[in-house]
């Protein structure tokens, strides 16, 4: 901050604790780059990260976490198995099951800033038109 001594008020300028105190805080708080980076984390909604998508969430009133429903990991053949993840998709013999007709599992997914971003533009497009 510029010249904090000049807005103080004369009944706490004597005050050493207080000068102290203002003066620690002027020393650690920057106004110009923490004015940048609120701008470019939470207004800005081009660049807005975690949290400042998570205030555009209740603005548009969407959640980041999204239903999905996964299928069961069913019987296939070996060239569709994906060793990173092991339970899911297709599974060889002996790990996988028939398709009983069973249906998907629910699971919330909890989705990436781009393409939340994506989403929260989607549901505020829809919110201003009227299509």
């Amino acid at each position: 901050m510029k010249d904090w001594t000049d807005t103080l008020l004369a009944q706490y300028a004597n005050s050493a604790t207080i000068t102290a105190l203002l003066d620690c805080l002027n020393q650690g708080l920057d106004p110009g780059v923490d004015l940048d980076s609120f701008y470019d984390t939470i207004w800005d909604f081009a660049t807005a990260i975690g949290h400042g998508l998570d205030v555009w969430e209740k603005i548009v009133n969407v959640k980041r976490g999204v239903a999905a429903a996964l299928p069961p990991a069913e019987f296939g053949f070996a060239e569709a198995y994906d060793p990173a993840n092991p339970t899911e998709g297709v599974q060889p013999f002996n790990c996988g099951v028939f398709n009983d007709g069973s249906p998907p599992v629910v699971r919330n997914v909890e989705l990436d800033d781009g393409t939340y971003r994506t989403l929260v533009m989607t549901r505020a497009m829809a919110n201003i038109t009227d299509c």
